[in-house]
């Protein structure tokens, strides 16, 4: 079981590191097209996620 004070030492990876890179646990896009993110907690588990980056660039209105 795991407590709010446990510290994870989670690791992060990424399959094409020109579309995207991982920073602190965020990803950040660095380009278009798809890489696959790839989560590991300590050898005991890992997930994968395939991410697609259509454009890196985008004007978000500020009430967002």
């Amino acid at each position: 079981m795991f407590t709010i004070n446990d510290t994870f030492d989670v690791t992060y990876t990424t399959s094409n590191s020109s579309v995207v890179t991982i920073s602190n646990g965020k990803i950040i896009a660095k380009g278009k097209g798809t890489a696959v993110i790839t989560a590991k907690f300590k050898q005991l588990a890992s997930a994968n996620v395939s991410v697609t980056v259509y454009d890196k660039d985008i004007n978000l209105p500020s009430d967002l």
